[in-house]
């Protein structure tokens, strides 16, 4: 069975996944619908409202303060309201400023669409409170993303100019370290041919001078063959 998203957010929110027990974390509420009938809902009470919190309860899949960490890294990929801080979910798509670029007018996140051939150019633009003007929506700004992602990659490219050139700087000592290291003497390189070709003219236990490496059978097999006088047919 494939995990869905309920299933895993559910397991990565819980209290348990840490190793913590926890109890009262919602709460029943009676209220009056537009209507007059009487309902029932369940509302999630913050952490310092919970009844009973004892952490490491249990041995859990992870520390406390990596869940602490990873439930304010989860709240962050919440869509945020107008005019408020925040950047949400990394969505799909090639833009740089994906998330991260506001409207100036009304402080929405900016939508991006991609035109051209093969859909990758980004287009950034906005689209307010939805209003509509002569029938038709009214747009706070539509701009084109070439030239702001160009204008990013060169601010970022920038500001990695200085680490750029510490890592140069450094790049000749560790070169100097290798050059260091030992290597083989010209006269060991010269002698090896010759060790090699010692090594062949050396007889090896159990063979004639001048026999093969193979054996008796050896000449046979490489091609040293009497060649045969046969009869012609008339």
């Amino acid at each position: 069975m494939e995990p869905t998203y309920h299933a895993v957010h559910t397991t990565l929110t819980h209290p348990a996944y840490a190793g913590a027990y926890v109890y009262g974390r919602t709460r029943k509420e009676r209220y009056l619908d537009p209507g007059g009938a009487l309902r029932q809902r369940s509302r999630r009470l913050p952490r310092d409202q919970w009844e009973v919190l004892i952490p490491d309860h249990h041995p859990g899949f992870t520390d406390w303060d990596t869940y602490q960490a990873n439930q304010a890294r989860i709240g962050t990929n919440i869509r945020p309201q107008a005019s408020q801080p925040g950047t949400g979910a990394v969505r799909e798509g090639g833009a740089l400023l994906q998330g991260l670029a506001s409207c100036g007018t009304c402080g929405r996140k900016l939508a991006i669409f991609y035109t051209g051939p093969a859909k990758c150019v980004p287009n950034y633009y906005c689209q307010g409170s939805a209003e509509l003007v002569n029938g038709r929506g009214a747009r706070h700004m539509s701009a084109g993303g070439q030239a702001i992602d160009a204008a990013v990659a060169a601010a970022f490219l920038a500001a990695l100019a200085p680490a750029a050139l510490d890592a140069c700087l450094q790049a000749p000592g560790s070169s100097k370290t290798d050059m260091m290291l030992p290597w083989p003497s010209t006269s060991a390189r010269s002698s090896r041919p010759a060790t090699r070709a010692a090594r062949a003219r050396t007889p090896l236990p159990g063979r004639r001078p001048g026999q093969p490496a193979g054996g008796p059978r050896a000449g046979k097999r490489m091609g040293d063959r009497t060649p045969r006088t046969g009869r012609s047919r008339s």
